[in-house]
């Protein structure tokens, strides 16, 4: 998403309204799932409770590609996994940018678990894929936010974080990490900060926080704004580690904004100039599993 688009975006979320929301529920199915806003503005979830089921399963060479519907009681959340023939040796959920579908990065997932790494793909609420949902819209959450209801972004997270607690409940022997590109990086880095128990580390590919001046759109704005926002959780991903990739050419998100939210990461950390425009390609990939597979 553009910068001057998100501050359009962010401009618009400010509406009359004197609403101070603490904390807001959600009833599904019979059963209530809350999510919190703390006075720091961290956001935090009662209770993730999914059920999943892997179908239509595709033998490739060293690998196989599954679709994984992931339901929450309202949603059924598509995501593609493809999986190493062999145990894999580690595994990474993947948020991909605005617009771009799940299955737009099945080639990419089937290279990792070629090499052994199991790779799992969201498909993110209203991206243009299987998963039903919303453009993403700042304005829409918001107003979501303020009639107590689940903003989108929200769910995205909980998505995410759902499916690595399933990875971890399958294969609780291995590290699972959360990587994002674009949009999908701010996703993923909220999960990693939600929760340190779920991911064992952070990759995110042209992605930033969110850049407004705080104050300027009231207090209610304020609040929700740094309950999604990725500076808001990136020092906590420590002691797991964080790894940006942003490349000098990119013209969607500026490279000194991904800078900048290395530089309000903790250790361990590592930022890694990459050549391209904007979005993970071969390079990147190639760090990451070269990371995952080290001895």
């Amino acid at each position: 998403m553009r910068k001057n688009q998100i501050i359009a975006a962010i401009a618009c979320i400010f509406i009359a309204s004197f609403i101070l929301v603490s904390g807001c529920t959600q009833v599904q199915d019979g059963k209530e799932n809350a999510y919190q806003v703390s006075e720091d503005c961290i956001l935090s979830f009662s209770d993730i409770s999914y059920t999943f089921d892997e179908h239509n399963t595709i033998k490739e060479s060293n690998s196989t590609l599954t679709h994984l519907t992931m339901k929450d009681g309202k949603t059924d959340v598509y995501s593609i996994m493809a999986k190493p023939v062999s145990a894999p040796v580690a595994a990474v959920v993947f948020a991909p940018g605005a617009g771009v579908s799940a299955d737009a990065h099945k080639d990419r997932a089937i290279s990792y678990a070629d090499q052994g790494i199991l790779y799992l793909v969201v498909d993110v609420r209203g991206n243009g894929g299987k998963t039903n949902g919303y453009p993403f819209s700042l304005e829409k959450d918001f107003n979501k936010f303020l009639e107590g209801e689940w903003a989108q972004y929200y769910l995205v997270v909980r998505d995410l974080l759902a499916a690595g607690g399933y990875l971890k409940s399958v294969y609780p022997d291995i590290p699972v990490y959360v990587m994002g590109s674009s949009n999908g990086g701010r996703f993923a880095a909220v999960a990693a900060g939600m929760d340190d128990s779920v991911f064992s580390g952070y990759f995110g590919v042209s992605t930033s926080g969110f850049i407004y001046e705080e104050g300027t759109y009231g207090p209610e704005a304020d609040r929700f704004l740094k309950s999604i926002n990725p500076d808001t959780y990136i020092k906590s991903i420590s002691p797991d580690p964080v790894f940006i990739f942003h490349a000098p050419e990119d013209k969607i998100i500026p490279f000194d904004e991904g800078m900048a939210l290395f530089n309000m990461a903790n250790e361990p950390k590592d930022f890694i100039a990459f050549n391209g425009t904007h979005g993970v390609n071969a390079e990147v990939d190639d760090y990451v599993k070269g990371y995952l597979l080290k001895p």
